[in-house]
């Protein structure tokens, strides 16, 4: 989606349903105004987990049973 950024992605998203959990993967998180973007959605009670590379798989497994198992 060249036009929109994960964080505007996750805010359409809760324009449609606040609980539905989303994933979304990116190569290239760190543009020009990304701290901002990420301190913008946190202002606006989006909650997110960065994961820096390489990633662990294990992160992703362990990240992903929390968000469905609560």
């Amino acid at each position: 989606m060249p036009d929109w950024s994960g964080v505007k992605t996750l805010r359409e998203l809760r324009k449609i349903d606040k609980h539905i959990p989303v994933y979304i993967i990116t190569l290239t998180a760190f543009h020009n105004g990304f701290l901002q973007e990420i301190e913008s959605a946190i202002e606006d009670g989006i909650d997110f987990n960065l994961i820096k590379k390489p990633i662990d798989n294990k992160q992703i497994v362990l990240i992903t049973d929390s968000i469905l198992n609560g």
